[in-house]
Order: structure tokens, then C-alpha cells, then sequence
């Protein structure tokens, strides 16, 4: 019979790490990848992958043969669990391993300031299952560093929910095999990568069109719009992550968006539309995000944008000549 362990375990801070065998060796991650909850903002200043490391998956076989040398029923109780830059306060776990199946029926503490809970369960087999559900709840994002394709969520208080699912026999499996669907809501937050704002109060005074348009094209690739809501709802299918409702509401306008981020192939689509509250009658322009999830290529559509500008330049002209 296989050894069972039952325990109530408390103590001082964990660091998860220390406990974990090579990723690439135990997750049949790449060499020299992580793994990360969220996309980190931290994530920016790394070098770029090379060609022959694209993405951080690998067909490498998933190492889970630990999970069937012994059964174990495990209450924790402790002042943390931290793993790389993410921590839990306060935790409460409660585990049970039982021929291979392993069951996570409470996970839940402080993280990021706010409120997390967690379910999962684990089968460990030829080809794996993993099942889970996540929420967090009033968390600070400022501390989360959630960001995606150089535009970064820096300030707000976050909802979040999760709930997935996947198999296989190798982490390029696993990720190819996700399933899911997942909510966001920040209020009252900071979006770091565009300025609204600056676009707004320009048009005000627009007495230039090509300097207006260099503008935007500055404004829209660096600084900081204010907003009071960002929300919106994602479906996971085959690895790839889907939305059609990403809205965000600031002082200065709003922005829609939609698209995909590729898992698998580690790349985005996402397409954007911008409009300006304090300016009804201009058409909204647009930003399209593409390419590598780590370094996206920005791109703007300003077409529309350019002619009510220049049709507006013309009108202003004949106005100052007429007599």
C-alpha cells in the first residue's frame, strides 16, 4: 500500500521556488521560461525571445510521478506563500492526494492587497488533466504589474474571476488544449502606454493638422490616461484567448477593443477604436496591436481621423481669408 500523510502544517513563510525541481525539467517548459500568472509589466525589460525560443512551451513529457508515491490529506496554515514575484497572506490551504489525483478544495488569503481564492484539481496520468477556478476581489492592480502588448494597467482596484480547464501529456499540450472563460473589472485606475487627455486638449486648439497628427501618433505610444472603468470579458478555446468587449471610460473619451492572444503561438490581434468626449462630431481612430505577445507591433488608423481634420483645416482657412 502506497504511504498516506495527513497533516495540519503551520509555520513561517513558504517560498514555493525552493520546493520546485527545474521547470523545464519537472512543467516540460523551455529552458530559461518561467511561469506567470499574469503578463508583468517586469516582463518589458527582458530580452527579447530568439527565434529558436519563441514561446515558453515544449513537447518535453510532464513529470507528475511524484503525485503517485504516496496519498496525503494536508491543512496549511501559514504567514505566506510566495512564489517568484507573487504572494499569498495569510493562506489556508486544504489538499488531498489520493491515487494520483491531486485536489486543491481551498486556496484563499490576501493577494495584492484584496481577497483570492482558488480551486483545482489535478490528475496525473499518461495524459494529465487540470481543472481550476480563480478569483480575486478588491486587489491593488498597481502591485498585480498586469499588463499586455507594452500597454500597462498601473493603478485601479481589480475583480477578476477564472475558470479553466485542460489536458495533455506535455506543457505544449496543456496550453493547446485550454479552455476557459474569464471576467475583468478595474475602477478608478491608471492605463499607462497612451494619453487621451493630450489628444483631446490638442484638437481643442488645433491650428496644424500634420502637427496634430504627430501628436497622436506620440500620444498614443507613451503616457497616461486616467479612467474610471476598464472591463470586459475573455473566452478561452484551443490555447486562445478571445474578447469582443473590452471597454474602457475616461474623462477625456473612451476605447473599445477586441481580439486574440494566441497561447500556443505566443502572438496577439487585438484591434482598438478610441473616441473623444469633448469632440462628438470627430471620427474615432484606432490602434492595432500585432505580433509577439512580448513586443507587439503598434500600428495606427487615423484615416478617417486625418480627413474630418484636414476638411476642418480647410473650412477654418477660407473662414480666416473670407472677407
Amino acid at each position: 500500500a502506497r504511504p498516506h500523510v495527513k497533516a495540519t502544517l503551520s509555520g513561517s513563510e513558504i517560498i514555493i521556488d525552493l520546493f520546485l525541481p527545474a521547470a523545464s525539467k519537472s512543467l516540460g517548459l523551455a529552458p530559461g521560461w518561467r511561469m506567470y500568472f499574469i503578463p508583468a509589466a517586469a516582463q518589458h525589460q527582458q530580452a527579447a525571445p530568439t527565434s529558436t525560443q519563441a514561446v515558453p512551451w515544449s513537447n518535453a513529457p510532464l513529470d507528475l510521478s511524484a503525485l503517485s508515491a504516496f496519498d496525503a490529506d494536508i491543512k496549511l496554515v501559514a504567514p505566506a506563500l510566495a512564489y517568484d514575484k507573487y504572494r499569498v497572506d495569510k493562506p489556508q490551504l486544504v489538499m488531498n492526494l489520493k491515487d494520483s489525483v491531486l485536489t486543491i478544495s481551498q486556496l484563499s488569503g490576501k493577494m495584492f492587497e484584496g481577497d483570492f481564492n482558488m480551486q483545482s484539481r489535478l490528475v496525473a496520468a499518461e495524459t494529465s488533466t487540470l481543472s481550476s477556478r480563480i478569483s480575486v476581489v478588491n486587489a491593488d492592480i498597481k502591485r498585480a504589474l498586469f499588463a499586455a502588448g507594452d500597454i500597462d494597467v498601473a493603478d485601479g482596484n481589480l475583480q477578476f474571476t477564472l475558470n479553466m480547464a485542460t489536458s495533455g501529456r506535455s506543457s505544449l499540450e496543456m496550453i493547446s488544449a485550454l479552455s476557459g472563460k474569464g471576467v475583468m473589472k478595474v475602477t478608478e485606475g491608471v492605463v499607462e502606454g497612451f494619453n487621451l487627455t493630450a489628444v483631446s486638449e490638442k484638437l481643442k486648439n488645433l491650428d496644424n493638422t500634420l502637427s496634430f497628427l504627430s501628436l497622436l501618433q506620440t500620444s498614443m505610444s507613451g503616457g497616461k490616461t486616467r479612467f474610471s472603468r476598464l472591463d470586459g470579458t475573455f473566452d478561452i478555446e484551443k490555447g486562445v484567448v478571445r474578447t469582443n468587449n473590452i471597454l474602457l471610460l475616461a474623462k477625456a473619451g473612451e476605447g473599445r477593443a477586441s481580439g486574440v492572444i494566441d497561447l500556443p503561438r505566443w502572438m496577439l490581434d487585438i484591434k482598438t477604436s478610441f473616441s473623444l468626449t469633448e469632440h462628438s462630431k470627430a471620427p474615432p481612430f484606432g490602434m492595432h496591436l500585432s505580433g509577439s505577445i512580448d513586443q507587439p507591433r503598434r500600428v495606427f488608423d487615423i484615416k478617417r481621423l486625418q480627413a474630418y481634420l484636414l476638411q476642418r483645416g480647410v473650412g477654418t482657412l477660407l473662414r480666416k481669408v473670407s472677407p
